[in-house]
C-alpha cells in the first residue's frame, strides 16, 4: 500500500526536477546566439522587439505574436522520448504533469508583462514579475520563469 502511494510521488517530484532544469537550459541555450539556432532567433525577437528592457508592460489589447513555437516543438519530441521509456500509466502522470507545468509557465509569464492583471495583488507573484523583469535587463539572470530552482543552483538568481 505505502510503495503505491510513494512511487508515484516519486515521480511527480522527479518529474517536476527535471522539468525545471530542461526549462531552464532551453531558455538559457536560447540566449546563446553561437549554439541556440531557431531558439536564439525566436527568444531574441521576444527580449528585443516584443518585451525590450524599455518597455516589459504592454496592455491585454496589444497583441504579441507567439515566440514559443520552437519550445513546443522540444516539447513534442520530450513526450515522443518518454512514450518510448515510461509504461502507459506512468507516462500518462508524466504527460499530465508536464503539460501542466509548461501551461502554467506560459500563462504565470504571459501575465509577467501585462498591465494590472488579477495577480499583482499577491505578493509572491509581484517579487516573481520583477525578477522576471530584471531578466530582460540582464539575461544570465532568472532563466527560470516560475521556479527559481535552477537558478538558484546554479547562483543566476538576481538578489532583488
Amino acid at each position: 500500500m505505502i510503495k503505491m502511494f510513494y512511487q508515484p510521488c516519486l515521480m511527480i517530484i522527479a518529474n517536476f526536477l527535471l522539468m525545471n532544469t530542461i526549462e531552464y537550459y532551453i531558455h538559457k541555450l536560447s540566449h546563446n546566439h553561437k549554439y541556440g539556432g531557431i531558439l536564439y532567433k525566436y527568444h531574441h525577437k521576444h527580449h528585443t522587439i516584443d518585451y525590450p528592457p524599455t518597455k516589459l508592460i504592454r496592455d491585454k489589447n496589444d497583441k504579441v505574436d507567439s515566440t514559443n513555437g520552437p519550445f513546443k516543438v522540444l516539447l513534442l519530441y520530450v513526450y515522443i522520448l518518454f512514450y518510448f521509456l515510461l509504461s502507459p500509466s506512468w507516462y500518462l502522470l508524466f504527460l499530465i504533469e508536464t503539460s501542466l507545468y509548461f501551461y502554467v509557465m506560459d500563462k504565470i509569464h504571459d501575465y509577467y508583462h501585462l498591465d494590472n492583471t488579477y495577480l499583482d495583488k499577491y505578493n509572491w507573484f509581484v517579487k516573481l514579475k520583477k525578477k522576471h523583469h530584471t531578466h530582460h535587463k540582464v539575461t544570465t539572470k532568472n532563466l527560470n520563469l516560475v521556479f527559481l530552482i535552477n537558478d538558484k543552483i546554479h547562483k543566476s538568481l538576481s538578489i532583488n
